[in-house]
């Protein structure tokens, strides 16, 4: 049993709604609720867990209760102490860690179903003076609820001054002060949003010696203000101890919030709020010190974006290495030329020349790579009906600055004619048929020791570019296992080539 599996039994047995061990743990409902399936990883800070432990083993003393959670631990009986049940139960909870597999899928489940929230209006706070101010304030706030407080504070001064800055944040120390708090979260996404709104630009370094769905979390929980296009992210690239933990949240013109910890403690530490200016700025000179020895972590494209993508995507596709490709739609680099010129008809004329051109130069790459490489395409196959009625998006699409063309149903054929063509006559070049027909709404195309794009397909768009090599390892693993699972795919040459076949003779009864 994973986690959620475990929290959610216990939840039953015990009679527990979200909202009671919300009330008691000082976690949202709604976030109980993704817990349970399996929709957020296991939380990391120890108090939670055991808030979480002893309130389901005060409400297990029946000796029925207590026989099916000693059945599901495999142990021959439980104690009738509280305190040990505790003990027992929250062991059990954490004896399970998220594999990289799945804190990609989740990574990939939140990304695509993404939208916008409206929050409420936050007021901005006048507690804490500004740097215009003649007297300066130094305060010091403690413990997770404190560092909460000087965060909100230091927002409400950055908003206080009109002349736009780069916030320089970091934080290695444990992640719960941000995330695990709804009341926070909404008043830190409020704040933010607005301090961007207000011109302010954001450098973040992350910090990649977390686990991988640690990182891919934060990611999700930043996915807001990422698509504004105002954040640059870094990364340490050398290996850190762990022990002496920091969190430096910077705005140069006026103040900062500068804490430590060691380990885990984060929840004892003292963090303090600044606006003292020979304070600020020496602050903010050891940032600039620690950014010079990072690198960045990736780029991040919107829909304002699309020259900027198209050249990143010519340096990432001249790479020469094995590559996965897994989107909606089958990929524009096995389009016959027929139908590229067919579907470029419905554009403009300064249009079509400019992406036949750059179609062209994507092509004629992908075949010189095959020559070398393996080019591993995963290809979902939408409905007949969706075929049928011209509904499928041929891929480029998204670059084209928000005009969509789709597919006729001869282009379509066509298309699946040239993939058949391909895999007869390339060895390197293989297809998995994905037979479960859902359209997941991302594309993630993957360089072996080179890196990942991960693209939202849906409106609104972002696209990710990442080179950092834990992540494209975890990219490249989680599609490689997908394919290795071989549940709803089949990765056989023969076959793949049968179930084209067979989808091209339904298609052209349609005619």
């Amino acid at each position: 049993m994973n986690f959620n599996d475990k929290l959610d039994f216990l939840m039953k047995i015990t009679g527990t709604t979200n909202s009671a061990l919300a009330l008691y743990t000082s976690i949202d409902a709604s976030h109980i609720s993704r817990l349970r399936r399996g929709e957020r990883s296991m939380p990391k800070n120890g108090n939670y867990l055991n808030a979480m432990s002893g309130y389901l083993a005060r409400h297990c003393i029946e000796d029925y209760k207590k026989k099916a959670l000693s059945d599901a631990m495999n142990i021959k009986s439980m104690p009738n102490n509280i305190e040990e049940i505790s003990v027992l139960i929250s062991s059990w909870l954490v004896n399970e860690q998220k594999s990289e597999e799945n804190a990609v899928g989740e990574f990939l489940d939140e990304l695509s179903n993404f939208k916008f929230k409206k929050f409420p209006e936050i007021e901005i706070s006048n507690k804490v003076k500004t740097s215009k101010d003649k007297k300066s304030v130094n305060l010091a706030y403690y413990g997770v609820n404190g560092k909460r407080t000087a965060v909100i504070e230091f927002l409400s001064m950055v908003l206080s001054i009109d002349k736009p800055q780069t916030l320089l944040l970091y934080s290695d120390e444990d992640m719960d002060w941000l995330i695990e708090n709804y009341d926070f979260k909404v008043k830190w996404a409020v704040l933010m949003s607005k301090v961007i709104k207000q011109g302010n630009k954001i450098k973040i370094i992350h910090t990649v010696s977390r686990d991988l769905h640690e990182i891919l979390e934060a990611i999700n929980e930043w996915m807001p203000l990422y698509m504004t296009g105002a954040i640059k992210p870094f990364y340490y690239p050398k290996k850190r101890d762990g022990v002496f933990k920091r969190t430096m949240f910077i705005a140069p013109e006026n103040s900062a919030v500068i804490s430590s910890s060691v380990g885990n403690m984060s929840d004892s530490s003292v963090c303090f709020l600044v606006n003292e200016k020979e304070a600020v700025k020496s602050i903010t000179n050891e940032y600039i010190n620690f950014l010079e020895v990072c690198r960045p972590m990736m780029r991040i494209f919107t829909e304002a974006d699309y020259e900027r993508y198209f050249l990143m995507l010519s340096e990432f596709e001249k790479e020469e290495t094995d590559t996965f490709l897994k989107a909606d739609s089958i990929s524009i680099l096995t389009m016959p030329k027929t139908v590229v010129k067919s579907v470029l008809e419905r554009l403009d004329k300064n249009k079509k020349i400019e992406i036949e051109k750059y179609l062209a130069d994507r092509v004629e790459r992908f075949m010189e790579n095959l020559k070398y490489n393996k080019f591993t395409e995963i290809i979902t196959i939408p409905s007949i009906e969706m075929i049928v009625e011209g509904k499928i998006k041929v891929t480029f699409s998204d670059i084209l600055n928000n005009e969509e063309l789709y597919y006729t149903l001869d282009e379509f054929i066509q298309h699946l004619e040239n993939i058949l063509m391909l895999i007869q006559r390339n060895a390197n070049y293989h297809v998995c048929i994905n037979s479960d027909n859902k359209l997941e709404g991302y594309m993630l195309y993957v360089k072996e020791d080179t890196g990942v794009i991960v693209a939202k397909t849906s409106a609104p768009s972002v696209i990710f570019a990442i080179n950092e090599s834990n992540m494209t390892a975890g990219f490249w693993d989680y599609l490689s296992r997908k394919i290795d699972k071989k549940k709803d795919m089949d990765f056989s040459k023969s076959k793949s080539i049968d179930n084209l076949n067979a989808l091209i003779d339904e298609l052209k009864k349609y005619k």
